[in-house]
């Protein structure tokens, strides 16, 4: 629309010649830079060619209301006008319309030199698909002149809405062939206008382009200062220019006597958010943006707010708030589905989308979202295609779809002419290459990229990610030296600019393991520890989100497992003990705000004289135990299965557990459960002894497994469970559950009798009633047995707001509901509660996330979660699984009882019942649950069975 505006603008100059003295000079009825509009009166006749007030007219739509007023009382709510040429007369009404000044002209047969109907002529060939201004011009300057047609292919192009984004190459040449005549301001103005709408990536990729758009606006900007200097920031802001600074100030200055109220300066606010944002200055970015969004919104300007929103939603994914983007990005999409001429936008947010999904793990939705971005762009621009193509080969490299990943890679090479675009897809191939181990094609790649990045980009992320990759194929080829060469220097360009971020702590675990390769153990442990100190900082620093990404997760734990290889290969075991209890729940202890150094001795749980902790840690492809007593002495057990071999045994037996049992499958569980018992407990036999209490600390495959099951046919005078011999707790960290006090105030909660309207497609309505009845049980034995200590919300009083209103109070909270673990989005785990009144919002919808869970204060609370698979979530390599436990554990509750499977509901109520009996006794939730599973095996019917009872554990933090 601005630029339509100004296209009416020029109609006005082009078609106002010299005439008769007496007229009205135009510079006297346009508005001046205040916006105010002086000597015109009805029937004035105009005279000059030049359009141009003092120095700065712009018909921006917010100053609408402040014209149509001043037109309003002089005239009504139009002006007729009237201009000579040479002997002619053209008649204009100028008036004040819902998107500013109007200009309607005569259709008088006499008005020859102004072709009106042409245009609409023209139109419909633009959308008929003219695809240059040169297809246009010829046919149009034979006809009209030269002039006039570039004027009434402006106003074409105008019309047709679609065009400027479908075929920007038109936009482009109109705007050049304007801009390029300096000494018409009516011209170079309009040319500004359609240049600054250009899509940002054709400045990106033609730097000719850019300097030739900075000098021509800096040409022009005594006549339209505000648009020449916020297309020259949009363009250096493109050109990576250290202008971009000063050349912000002046059109904030610009701007600030316009009170922000210009489409222009709400776009100049995003445009430099996004920019600072890329440069590493990514607070002030994000205000700029935020600050772009709402001014937007506040004035209707949907285009703008949508650029604003993908600005905010890039901080965002750039920030780690992958949430909060990909909340935003969903939103933006469903609005400007109903926009087809927004299809931009909406492809932009989609990838976004996409790129959301793939940091959060979800690669499906990844393809799909980016898939989706590509078919709505098709083959409107190339370039922006290119990038997509290569967002859409990372995915597939993350499933490790290595030809599909290549086909991608090669589609945005094709496509591209950008030398940047191009070489990030070369940079994807040469990883795919790295991955399937073809060094003969990803030598002489990875020399053309290296070359390209220290020519294009010295010192900066891009160089180090070339000599990081050009020191794995050099690994590849078994040249040590030149690996360790090109590690180093790549140390040596990150440090200039990202000292601290996990990208160097990567860099020195490839020299670490180089060096280890090389015999250099010190040298190798040195580097490591570089490595490992870099990794903690992230933990303190990463957000949420940031600390669950599926490749910082992994390079974490690979920085950890090879340190204490190291230390275990250099026989300083206390010390790799100390290295993996570090190693544990970092996150956990950072949410849960203990903030625990290497130097501090309390890292490991507290050990009593009857109790051993077996810490099991994965470490590559076979296990280790360190078996500690309460001495803190602490013994190795490498075990002699491997990890696939202890993964497949997990995996036959907890599939057989998990679901009610049939005769048939009686006999084969009894022989895995034995199997496994061999695998990972008696190796530990002589360090495990005559103890009562085993503390477990799980990795790897163990992660799965209810311990309590495993069938001990060695040591029992029959054959035993696990749980027959020991009480068992898994540790989360520092402290020791058993020493809670007993629960004075009992707080209950379930039984929900409806869901929440956002749950339909997760929850139907019929399985509320199959939960119902069990839960109702559990409440009312939990009524009876802490009366009158019992506070019990059932049904419709099962709200959040209720269950908040009662948290401080209470030392034990159960929670007899529905849980839904999101593993892909942990923290989105829900509990279902009953939803509140209809106005009540997020605050009391009836669904309790994990999220949420994380800021309630549950310091000295024991909770116990009795729905199904309310123990599992998101599976990390040092932090476990990530969800509903997670949260509650980091809010800080020293224990939390949980299942790991979907649980038959009678057999919870009573399992529960015994539970609580003892609880009440003895005020150690290992020692309740381990008598109450006792007491269901010694019944000798089917619900002796471990999947009655065997899927409910303790943990503790």
């Amino acid at each position: 629309m601005k630029r339509k505006l100004a296209l009416i603008a020029l109609l006005l100059s082009l078609c106002c010649g010299a005439s008769a003295s007496g007229g009205v000079p135009l510079s006297r009825v346009m508005p001046d830079r205040s916006g105010e509009l002086s000597g015109l009166r009805a029937g004035d006749v105009l005279t000059g060619w030049r359009l141009a007030g003092p120095d700065d007219w712009h018909p921006l739509s917010d100053q609408r209301d402040l014209w149509q007023a001043q037109l309003a009382a002089f005239a009504g709510s139009a002006v007729q006008l009237t201009a000579v040429r040479g002997s002619q007369q053209l008649h204009f009404r100028l008036e004040a319309g819902d998107w500013g000044l109007q200009l309607q002209c005569s259709r008088r047969r006499s008005v020859v030199d102004l072709p009106c109907a042409e245009i609409e002529l023209l139109s419909l060939r633009l959308a008929e698909g003219a695809q240059s201004v040169s297809d246009l011009l010829a046919p149009s300057t034979r006809r009209w002149g030269r002039s006039t047609a570039l004027m009434v292919i402006g106003d074409a192009l105008s019309r047709v809405r679609s065009v400027d984004l479908t075929r920007p190459s038109l936009q482009r040449g109109l705007g050049e062939l304007w801009l390029s005549d300096h000494a018409d301001p009516g011209f170079a103005r309009a040319g500004l206008q359609l240049l600054y709408g250009l899509p940002q990536w054709l400045y990106e990729a033609d730097a000719a382009l850019v300097q030739n758009l900075i000098d021509a606006a800096a040409a022009v900007e005594p006549t339209h200062p505000l648009m020449a200097l916020a297309l020259r920031a949009e363009l250096l802001m493109s050109a990576q220019s250290n202008q971009v600074g000063h050349l912000s100030e002046s059109v904030q200055a610009a701007c600030r006597p316009l009170g922000w109220r210009s489409v222009i300066c709400a776009q100049a606010l995003a445009n430099e958010g996004y920019w600072r944002s890329r440069h590493r200055e990514t607070q002030p970015g994000r205000a700029l943006c935020e600050r772009s969004l709402a001014l937007a919104q506040a004035r209707g300007w949907a285009a703008i707010a949508a650029d604003a929103a993908l600005c905010v939603a890039w901080v965002e994914l750039r920030t780690g708030e992958l949430g909060a983007a990909a909340e935003r990005m969903d939103q933006l999409v469903q609005q400007l589905a109903v926009s087809p001429q927004h299809w931009l936008r909406q492809a932009r947010a989609l990838s976004l989308l996409g790129s959301t999904a793939r940091q959060q793990g979800d690669y499906a939705s990844a393809v799909d979202f980016q898939r989706r971005a590509i078919a709505l762009n098709r083959d409107r621009l190339p370039e922006f295609s290119a990038r997509l193509y290569n967002n859409l080969g990372n995915t597939f490299q993350s499933l490790k779809r290595w030809e599909q990943a290549r086909e991608a890679y090669a589609q945005a090479i094709a496509l591209s002419s950008d030398e940047q675009t191009i070489h990030v897809g070369k940079i994807g191939l040469q990883g795919v290459m790295i991955e399937q181990g073809d060094w003969a094609a990803a030598e002489p790649l990875s020399a053309e990229i290296l070359a390209w990045a220290e020519r294009a980009y010295p010192n900066q992320g891009i160089h180090a990610v070339a000599l990081a990759n050009a020191a794995l194929v050099a690994k590849g080829l078994g040249d040590a030296g030149r690996e360790e060469s090109l590690l180093r220097e790549a140390l040596r360009v990150r440090a200039g600019f990202d000292a601290d971020g996990w990208r160097v702590a990567t860099l020195h675990f490839q020299l670490a393991q180089n060096l280890a390769r090389q015999g250099r153990a010190e040298w190798a442990q040195d580097s490591i520890a570089e490595a490992v100190s870099g990794m903690d900082r992230q933990i303190e620093l990463l957000s949420d989100d940031q600390l669950l990404r599926i490749d910082f997760r992994q390079r974490f734990a690979e920085v950890y497992q090879l340190w204490i290889q190291l230390l275990i290969e250099n026989d300083q075991v206390d010390r790799a003990f100390v290295a993996s209890q570090h190693y544990r729940w970092q996150e956990l202890r950072r949410l849960a705000g203990r903030r625990l150094t290497r130097s501090d001795g309390g890292v490991s749980p507290m050990i009593g004289e009857d109790e051993r902790l077996l810490s099991y840690l994965q470490l590559d492809q076979h296990m280790v135990v360190f078996v500690v007593d309460a001495g803190r002495r602490v013994q190795l057990f490498r075990l002699p299965t491997s990890v696939a071999q202890i993964d497949a045994s997990a995996r036959a037996w907890r599939s057989q557990l998990a679901f009610s049992p049939a005769d048939a499958a009686i006999a084969s569980e009894r022989a895995l459960a034995t199997q496994l018992h061999q695998q990972l407990i008696a190796p530990l036999q002589s360090a495990i002894g005559e103890t009562e209490v085993l503390i477990l600390q799980l990795d790897g495959p163990t992660r799965w497994l209810p311990f309590a099951a495993l069938l001990d046919g060695d040591h029992c005078v029959a054959d035993c469970r696990l749980v027959q011999r020991y009480r068992l707790l898994e540790s989360f960290g520092p402290g020791q559950a058993s020493s809670l006090s007993a629960p004075e105030q009992v707080l209950a909660l379930g039984a929900p009798t409806r869901i929440s309207a956002q749950l339909s497609d997760r929850l139907p309505e019929g399985m509320l009633s199959d939960r119902l009845d069990g839960a109702e049980s559990e409440l009312a034995d939990i009524a009876a047995r802490f009366a009158p200590r019992a506070t019990i919300l059932r049904g419709e009083e099962a709200t959040e707001s209720a269950l908040r209103q009662a948290l401080p109070t209470a030392d034990l909270i159960h929670l007899a509901t529905h849980a839904l673990p999101d593993p892909l989005a942990p923290l989105q785990s829900l509990l279902v509660l009953q939803p509140g009144l209809p106005d009540a919002g997020d605050q009391d919808d009836g669904l309790l996330s994990a999220a949420e869970l994380l800021t309630l204060d549950l310091r000295g609370k024991m909770v116990v979660l009795a729905g199904c698979e309310t123990g599992l979530g998101k599976e990390t390599q040092s932090d476990g699984f990530v969800g509903l436990r997670y949260a509650l554990h980091a809010a800080g509750s020293p224990s939390v009882t949980a299942t790991l499977w979907r649980v038959s509901d009678r057999s919870t109520a009573q399992l529960f019942a015994h539970y609580y009996q003892v609880l009440a006794q003895v005020s150690d939730p290992a020692l309740a649950l381990a008598e109450a599973q006792r007491r269901l095996l010694a019944r000798q019917d089917r619900w002796a069975h471990p999947y009655y009872w065997a899927g409910v554990g303790v943990s503790s933090f």
